[in-house]
């Protein structure tokens, strides 16, 4: 080995090793050489060849690094404009990045712009133009469904054949009207269930308020169906059509017109048990039927042989008269004896009660003359306050 322009050495000739501390003050030109200490070139060193360090190599810019073992690098590593490593283990790339992708995890898809995903990562099966991929991550076949008499405003309905399906020509609906057509043959429209409960069908508001709508209701229990409309309920209110064709009306009807003064609300026909004051009846029968405020009650009493100077009155009557001008009425009497005949009359007292009168107005007793064991029929019309 040939050193040149060495101010200081130690130079082993036999091997050419350099045991000393050596300054080179120009350059080192050899074909091998050995520094067992420390070598510092005050310029430039240039190696043609490899240069192996056993230990640690420290170093700020170089071209090209082979490392056999680990590099660290304390700031990151750039590579180019298209590769960043940071120091704190994030990678940036902006080109394509190639592998199996077996150690990717945790990818975030919604980052993924664009290119296409191998059908392979998204679910089981075979992906085809014919298939989907379903909810459980299977490729499942497309099934197409074909509709038999298909026409404008037709509703569909399933046809007994698998993916077939039926255009119903006599059951449309066109956004505004739904037309339901039988040709007059049977029943057209049935709501109702298999078990026989209540069935009600709603109509107009589809909301909660219940001042909104009508309801059509068949009762299988009580066998009626009702109408109730305004928030009417069962028993209070609405219409009523009874097994038979009754009808009934719990609120009343108003003929004629829409004023309260229209209302009819009741309607009753029945029978009433007259009665005597201090006295006794050995028949006594009544019946009576009440038109609204108006009641026509029907009497035929027998009075015993003696029964006192009491004023002739039957009690009884199925409602109360109303009272003052208005409720008092004059009715109709007749007695079995020629003793009473001529002009008599009964009036309804306020209350329930008839009193007879002879033709001047004085009142009848009991144990006036052809009273006794005389059988009385009668009738008296009057109002009743409701």
């Amino acid at each position: 080995m040939a050193l040149t322009k060495i101010t200081g050495q130690v130079v082993n000739d036999t091997t050419g090793l350099v045991v000393g501390v050596t300054t080179v003050g120009g350059g080192i030109s050899a074909t091998d050489g050995f520094f067992s200490g420390i070598v510092t070139a005050v310029g430039d060193a240039s190696f043609s060849g490899n240069v192996s360090v056993g230990g640690t190599l420290t170093y700020e810019d170089v071209t090209n690094i082979d490392a056999v073992g680990l590099v660290t690098a304390r700031n990151g590593v750039v590579v180019g404009s298209g590769i960043t490593l940071s120091k704190d283990g994030d990678i940036f790339f902006t080109g394509i990045a190639t592998g199996n992708g077996s150690g990717l995890t945790a990818l975030n898809a919604s980052n993924l712009a664009s290119g296409t995903v191998p059908t392979a990562r998204l679910g089981s099966g075979t992906a085809s133009s014919s298939t989907f991929l379903a909810g459980d991550s299977t490729f499942k076949t497309v099934t197409g469904t074909t509709i038999n008499n298909n026409a404008d405003n037709r509703i569909i309905t399933g046809s007994g054949t698998a993916n077939t399906l039926e255009g119903e020509s006599n059951l449309t609906w066109d956004g505004s009207l739904f037309k339901v057509n039988t040709g007059g043959t049977g029943d057209c429209f049935r709501v109702g269930t298999d078990s026989g409960a209540d069935t009600a069908l709603r109509i107009g508001s589809t909301g909660t308020n219940v001042d909104t709508h009508g309801v059509i209701k068949y009762d299988i229990d009580d066998n009626y169906f009702s109408f109730l409309i305004a928030g009417e309920s069962h028993g209070s209110g609405g219409v009523y059509i009874e097994n038979g064709g009754k009808v009934r009306l719990p609120a009343g009807v108003k003929l004629g017109g829409s004023a309260d003064a229209n209302l009819l609300n009741d309607y009753e026909e029945g029978t009433w048990t007259p009665s005597g004051t201090s006295a006794s009846f050995q028949t006594a029968v009544g019946t009576y039927t009440k038109v609204g405020r108006c009641v026509t009650a029907l009497f035929r009493v027998r009075i015993a042989a003696s029964e006192g100077a009491n004023y002739l009155q039957i009690n009884g009557l199925p409602f109360d008269n109303e009272g003052g001008d208005t409720g008092e009425a004059i009715g109709s009497v007749s007695f079995t004896t020629s003793d009473q005949s001529g002009n008599m009359h009964c009036a309804v007292t306020t209350g329930t009660s008839i009193l007879f009168y002879y033709g001047t107005g004085t009142p009848l007793r009991y144990n006036s003359t052809g009273v006794p064991n005389s059988h009385i029929r009668g009738g008296v019309v009057y109002y009743t306050a409701a």
